[in-house]
């Protein structure tokens, strides 16, 4: 079964206003195969490459031609290396309504949380399949990681750092003093505890600092690299505690309840503490089909081998075996 969005997509041309989405071979293919044709020229919607800096010229263009925008962003599973060494996505997200990580307004996969049923017996077999899979194959959105985690103790609370200047950050509210803030809240609120910063992939390969890699001198607190599996660190985790990082998903996905500071896609629908709420989403969900939602239905996923969409199994698998 491929994702539900490339199946319901009208062909369309689409304008991409991005020299870095025309450079990208893998990008132009994967928006083709979802049924958007790249094109210079005449268009019906125009490619707007996250919230960076090239967004304005969509919109600028949006406004003068009258033609709706759609969001392209990296999927939730993206390939094994950061994007910034150079590897392509394995998937994408395309949301004719908004950005994921943009908490002022619902994009598409806030209304699939919000609004589709996410209660066929099949799909929620298949999320608890997928779940499994990615834990089991140690899959997560850079994949190239070490599965072993020595860092001689147990119970610990997870803190996780992220790239500084992440849209992703100011889009979900955060910034610098929230993540101080949440650093306080871990260690008062779990005396005696060892707190574990784990950092970000980005952060370990030296292409951006972090909100958090500068901590020296604070008693029981540790900083790892960004290498370590976030599923080997989930395992041994008393409490968890994020701002919009990825590994608040994750750490739902491992019975988790994690406490997070920021508003990202996977806060507001009761599976976490959520310290800035969102007052719109009200809806309570399971693990399942939160994942259902955001992994199975929602991004676009590519098979590089064979040229073609795939589903969302079958990237995971591909992304253990590499």
């Amino acid at each position: 079964m491929l994702p539900d969005g490339a199946r319901e997509r009208k062909p369309a041309r689409i304008l991409l206003p991005s020299l870095s989405m025309w450079r990208s071979r893998r990008i132009r293919r994967v928006l083709q195969l979802a049924g958007y044709q790249p094109a210079f020229g005449r268009s019906n919607v125009i490619a707007q490459w996250g919230a960076g800096r090239t967004s304005h010229r969509a919109q600028w263009i949006s406004r003068k031609t009258g033609q709706p925008v759609v969001w392209v962003e990296d999927a939730f599973l993206r390939s094994l290396h950061p994007g910034r060494g150079g590897e392509p996505p394995i998937g994408l997200i395309i949301d004719e309504d908004g950005l994921y990580y943009d908490a002022s307004r619902p994009s598409g996969l806030e209304k699939l949380l919000a609004e589709h049923p996410l209660n066929e017996d099949a799909l929620l077999r298949r999320a608890r399949h997928a779940i499994s899979l990615q834990i089991d194959l140690d899959v997560s959105k850079y994949s190239a990681h070490s599965a072993e985690f020595r860092a001689g103790q147990q119970n610990f609370v997870l803190v996780a750092d992220q790239a500084h200047g992440d849209l992703a950050v100011s889009l979900g509210g955060g910034d610098q003093t929230i993540f101080d803030r949440m650093l306080a809240a871990a260690r008062a609120e779990h005396p005696g505890s060892p707190i574990v910063v784990k950092a970000h992939p980005e952060t370990s390969a030296g292409h951006r600092k972090g909100y958090l890699d500068t901590i020296n001198g604070i008693e029981n607190v540790t900083v790892l690299g960004g290498h370590i599996s976030p599923w080997a660190l989930l395992r041994h985790a008393r409490a968890v505690y994020t701002v919009t990082s990825q590994l608040g998903f994750e750490a739902i996905l491992c019975g988790h309840r994690p406490v997070v500071f920021g508003q990202p896609f996977y806060a507001g629908w009761g599976l976490s503490d959520d310290r800035m709420p969102i007052a719109r989403r009200t809806r309570t969900l399971t693990a399942e089909q939160l994942y259902a939602a955001a992994m199975l239905l929602y991004p676009t996923w590519y098979d590089p081998y064979r040229d073609a969409l795939a589903t969302p199994e079958n990237t995971i698998l591909s992304l253990g075996a590499e």
